[in-house]
């Protein structure tokens, strides 16, 4: 703490041992210590050995560096030296004004001469000094004086002056069990707002409560004014207290007239005060006020307040230094919550703000209670309230905060690269659907609105089903795709991707066609087999949103809730709201819970893997994939992963081949497959044949079971040998079975069945030359060449009616073209149906 001690008197009189018996030596600073440091012991002319005098020039010089660098960190010191004189003093008289310091000056001159040679006598060499020397220190300590402004604490016989300097480091614990409560209020960094509605909830400041502050009371806010004017009209109270913050160190060094050292202070928030008409003299008022740190008992509890929080409660609290009481023990992101509850005392308890790397609760630890909620960054203000009752949490919301394109400008916004590159200077304000767009929306035929049931005000927009089988893809119903939207103030509330599509599956993603397109290189990302999920911000409740594709209500979403909860934690939610919020962002994500929801490919726990930071406007936009994955790493979560670059058209063909083989797999696994993504952004998705093959198994188990019994059809294409096996294995499972997912019959199967390698059917003549007109409409669409409705309606008629033909159909990248091309709804849903297609 901010303690000077200075030591006074001839050698030999006992200054250094003193202070060693104290356990002050760690702390004591001397120029006969540097002295040693810059020359080993020289003869001196009474033939003994001797500290070297000859480099004072450099020890005083060194020694006043020394002595003003621990005081500006704030640290006891304890000044070693004999001082006979009043002007010795004076090079300290600055400092300790300019550093706040309270002083005493422990005098030695009155120790007995004979006590002096003595004791200087015993010294081993080359401690002692010659006796001349000390007579003569002895004579001049004894007709020099202290300084009235160094309060002075003379050597006694009977130890008094030991008592006194012990008195002198005592830091009181104030007794306030008088009080009805204690109030403990958070860092305020210049929020004024969330502080009045703080005292207006709680009474206002009344007499019969304490209320302590701990510290940081501005900067990084816009009410520094407000809460500066609130602070200087309010510290002489009684019952209120100030701790001193890292932040008020900015403010003292303004009002002793040193150097700024932050530019949020110099640069905005000291002009704030200053337009307000405060000046250095009220920053000097507000400083001389504040405690390093309080401590107090209420009734039975002991508390220690401090600003940054301390591993436990110090058993001599003044021998820990200011600027450890102002910025923590320790690294930031250390668990001083949790450090403190293991090795403090016991019945102490901790309240403290400054630091919450991790989000913690405000009750972090059984014993330690943190008070840093982000009020700067519209988080909230946190306090805590001592009654009869025991601890009450608080919290206020802060609605008044600087926007994140201003933090931006003024390049105070930490971890730039973790934010979208619109998060920018010039950001505008969260962009809003028009009426139009909303009258677009709803007018258009394959796009439907459902609104939610728990947040009235939000509506999913999407397509419908017929959109997948109308060749209408428009800049609206591609964008209708897990689209929530506050229709009522025109803010979308979340959103995911744009509609894009399978390989194949439309005439743009045939292979023809992408030969033409693309723009290298391609990345091939990791398709994980799960559901999508998405989570947005409603400014309307301030809070996040979880989604599945169309709805805030469905199971779906409240899993994606709960894994989200589980992997985050409450604090981990509320620095994702505040993200979300500020970047004008959605987190789109692939949810993997394989016990609520297996799908096809295994896995063994629940995961969410971020997929894209898409902007939550009406046109598509996402953040760059370099920054996702650290935002990723950030939040804990996995990140989608970057499978394979590829740099031009053969070798993308190349790859496409071999991912669409049997057995193919991705670094030992299987996968659902992979989304390809070109230079300019555009989207195509590849299914892999492990992940389709079971589809289709998962279809035909389904139907099994549906028909078991009826005499109906099965009506699925068992040409393929590997279906025709696993069908065979199905029909002689019980219906208690065929009941299990696919993954659980999978497992079953592949106990005791090894699925024979994927074979070519023979075929006749008449699948042939199916096949040849297939191959031939290929090249001609490849082309430009039109899809015609009457061709395709003669050839899904030929596929169905023969399973030769309508398996030649489902090896061909016309399938989905072909179908979306006919007429006949009924006959191509049927064949959808059949072949397992599934065109979502």
């Amino acid at each position: 703490m901010r303690r000077l001690i200075v030591t006074r008197g001839p050698q030999g009189a006992g200054k250094t041992t003193f202070l060693r018996q104290l356990g002050l030596e760690p702390w004591l600073l001397s120029a006969d210590r540097l002295r040693e440091v810059h020359a080993g012991p020289v003869l001196t002319a009474a033939g003994t050995l001797g500290v070297s005098q000859e480099h004072d020039r450099a020890v005083w010089p060194e020694l006043m560096g020394h002595l003003e660098a621990r005081m500006e960190r704030g640290e006891l010191v304890c000044l070693d030296a004999t001082h006979p004189k009043a002007k010795s003093f004076a090079p300290y008289r600055a400092l300790v004004r300019r550093h706040r310091y309270a002083v005493r000056v422990v005098d030695f001159a009155p120790v007995p001469l004979a006590r002096c040679l003595a004791q200087n006598a015993a010294r081993p060499a080359p401690h002692a000094v010659p006796e001349g020397v000390l007579r003569a220190t002895h004579e001049a300590c004894l007709h020099g004086a202290v300084p009235d402004d160094f309060p002075a604490v003379p050597w006694s016989e009977d130890g008094a002056h030991a008592d006194a300097i012990r008195a002198f480091l005592d830091v009181p614990v104030h007794d306030l069990s008088a009080y009805r409560a204690v109030l403990h209020v958070g860092d305020l960094q210049g929020c004024f707002a969330p502080l009045e509605a703080l005292l207006e909830r709680e009474g206002g400041l009344r007499d019969d409560v304490f209320h302590v502050f701990v510290g940081d009371l501005l900067d990084r806010g816009v009410e520094n004014d407000a809460v500066f004017r609130w602070a200087l009209e309010h510290l002489d109270r009684e019952n209120v207290a100030i701790v001193w913050g890292n932040h008020e160190t900015h403010l003292h060094r303004w009002a002793r007239g040193l150097s700024g050292k932050s530019d949020e202070f110099d640069l905005r928030t000291r002009p704030q005060l200053e337009a307000a008409g405060f000046g250095p003299a009220d920053a000097d008022r507000l400083c001389d006020a504040l405690h390093e740190v309080f401590l107090y008992r209420w009734k039975d509890r002991r508390v220690m307040v401090c600003h940054a929080g301390m591993s436990t409660v110090p058993e001599r609290p003044a021998l820990v230094s200011g600027h450890q009481w102002a910025k923590g023990v320790g690294y930031y992101a250390d668990p001083v919550d949790a450090l403190f509850d293991a090795q403090a005392p016991a019945g102490w308890v901790q309240v403290h703000g400054h630091r919450n790397v991790p989000e913690l609760p405000l009750e972090a630890a059984p014993r330690s209670f943190n008070l840093e909620g982000k009020v700067e960054f519209g988080g909230a203000l946190r306090a805590l309230r001592l009654d009869a009752g025991g601890f009450t949490p608080i919290e206020v919301p802060s609605r008044r905060y600087r926007p994140i394109h201003e933090r931006v400008a003024h390049g105070t916004l930490r971890d730039r690269k973790l934010y979208p590159r619109w998060v920018a200077p010039d950001m505008p304000p969260a962009p809003r659907l028009g009426g139009e767009v909303l009258e677009a929306l709803r007018a258009h035929e394959l796009v439907y609105e459902k609104r939610s049931t728990s947040k009235p005000w939000i509506a999913a927009f999407n397509f419908t089903r017929d959109a997948f089988f109308d060749r209408r893809w428009d800049a609206l119903n591609t964008t209708a795709r897990g689209l929530f939207v506050d229709v009522e103030e025109g803010l979308v509330v979340a959103r995911s991707y744009d509609k894009f599509f399978n390989l194949g599956e439309r005439p743009e993603t045939t292979m023809g066609a992408l030969k033409e397109r693309l723009a290298w290189p391609v990345t091939g990302w990791v398709k994980e087999n799960g559901y999508l999920g998405i989570v947005g911000y409603d400014a309307r409740e301030e809070a996040l949103v979880f989604a599945s594709k169309s709805s805030l209500e469905s199971d779906f979403a409240g899993w994606l809730r709960e894994l989200a909860t589980e992997a985050l934690g409450v604090g981990g939610l509320e620095k994702l709201r505040r993200y979300l919020r500020d970047a004008h962002a959605s987190m789109v994500f692939e949810v993997i819970d394989p016990v609520r929801d297996p799908h096809i490919v295994a896995y063994e726990r629940p995961q969410l893997v971020l997929l894209d930071v898409v902007r939550r406007a009406a046109r598509f936009e996402r953040m760059a994939p370099e920054r996702l994955a650290k935002v990723a790493k950030r939040f804990g979560f996995a990140a989608k992963e970057k499978g394979v670059v590829l740099q031009e058209w053969e070798a993308f063909r190349r790859f496409v081949e071999r991912a669409k083989a049997p057995g193919f797999q991705w670094k030992g696994r299987e996968l659902e497959g992979f989304v390809f993504e070109d230079a300019a952004g555009f989207q195509v998705k590849l299914k892999l044949d492990y992940y389709a093959f079971w589809k289709r198994v998962r279809s035909l188990k389904e139907r099994i079971r549906k028909i078991r019994g009826t005499g109906k059809p099965l009506n699925r294409d068992l040409s393929d040998p590997r279906v025709r096996d696993v069908h065979d294995w199905l029909q002689s499972l019980p219906d208690e079975t065929l009941e299990q997912d696919v993954i659980t019959l999978r497992e079953l199967y592949l106990e005791g069945h090894v699925p024979p390698p994927s074979t070519r059917a023979v075929v006749d003549e008449a699948v042939r030359g199916f096949e040849r007109a297939l191959e031939q409409l290929g090249a001609h669409v490849a082309k430009g060449g039109a899809l015609k409705a009457t061709t395709a309606d003669d050839l899904l008629a030929q596929a169905l009616a023969h399973d030769g033909k309508l398996d030649a159909l489902g090896r061909s990248e016309l399938r989905v073209p072909l179908l979306l091309a006919a007429d006949d709804r009924d006959a191509r849903r049927e064949a959808a149906d059949r072949l397992g297609i599934d065109l979502d």
